[in-house]
């Protein structure tokens, strides 16, 4: 697996009560777990969509940034033939 991980972000706590960092995903990585392609991240984020993070320099995306576009992404509605 290809991440990158900060010491700085802070958003889910262990269950001893202490915070765990929060990963960050290189784009690659960020595109295998959206299933897009690096042009569509950037036109995603050129809208807004996503919040990409320069750390250094590179360019990654964190985990909540992931799971929020997977939980916000519409529906598929798949139509059968009878």
């Amino acid at each position: 697996m290809n991440t990158f991980a900060t010491t700085s972000v802070h958003r889910h706590s262990n269950n001893s009560g202490e915070a765990a960092p929060e990963r960050a995903h290189s784009l690659k990585e960020a595109c295998r777990r959206l299933g897009c392609s690096r042009s569509s991240l950037y036109v995603m984020a050129g809208r807004s969509l996503i919040e990409l993070r320069k750390i250094g320099g590179r360019t990654v995306v964190m985990e909540s940034e992931i799971l929020r576009v997977l939980r916000e992404a519409p529906k598929a509605v798949i139509r059968t033939q009878v």
